[in-house]
């Protein structure tokens, strides 16, 4: 086998090649990189092709994927009051269908009971005892009145969410409440809260 090329520069490849294979950041340089380049590419390919590149190109589109992933998580972890009631509306059909079931998969964060800084809670119609929730960071609550429930202000607003289960109806309460995630400050929020199968159920989303 002849010598192998020198042009493109493994430099050049990396960025050529590395953007088809990056994801939404790739997009981002196909905006970038001119069409006429498309040459450069054909030509990284065929050194690809012959071992001609390091390993370094891959580590390079490797870290590319990751931080796509990265800020694509951070977009998309602040839900909206259209994602809580949808969330509200599958928790409610979920308990209908299976109410143990349920439970366990929100105190778990599974099957799509915890979505960035979206989970819901259910506690007992009968006692008030709080029998679920998906936020990690408030799991001391469990087995509590929720209608003792405070933040760090003061504000008791447990009763305002206990009194707002009400079966067929969905209420709007707002609260203080740390996200799900590293920050564990307290902050606005506001959950939609309604009644299933003896329980009070709400999901809500942060201001």
């Amino acid at each position: 086998m002849g010598r192998i090329r020198k042009w493109p520069p493994a430099s050049l490849c990396q960025l050529v090649g590395g953007r088809e294979q990056a994801g939404q950041l790739g997009q981002y340089l196909n905006m970038m990189i001119p069409a006429g380049l498309r040459t450069v590419h054909d030509n990284c390919k065929f050194l690809d092709d012959q071992g001609g590149i390091s390993m370094f190109r891959k580590l390079v589109i490797g870290a590319l994927g990751a931080m796509t992933v990265l800020f694509s998580t951070t977009a998309f972890a602040q839900g909206t009051a259209s994602d809580a009631k949808a969330m509200l509306e599958k928790t409610v059909a979920a308990i209908k269908a299976d109410k143990a079931k349920t439970l366990d998969a929100i105190n778990k964060g599974e099957n799509g009971f915890l979505v960035g800084d979206l989970y819901p809670f259910c506690f007992n119609l009968s006692d008030a005892l709080l029998v679920a929730i998906g936020n990690p960071n408030v799991k001391g609550l469990l087995g509590k009145d929720a209608r003792t429930f405070k933040d760090p202000t003061g504000d008791v607003y447990g009763p305002r969410l206990y009194d707002a289960a009400k079966e067929g109806k969905v209420s709007e309460v707002s609260y203080m409440s740390p996200k799900a995630g590293a920050d564990k400050t307290w902050v606005p929020k506001a959950s939609f809260v309604t009644a299933v199968a003896g329980l009070g159920c709400g999901v809500g989303y942060y201001k």
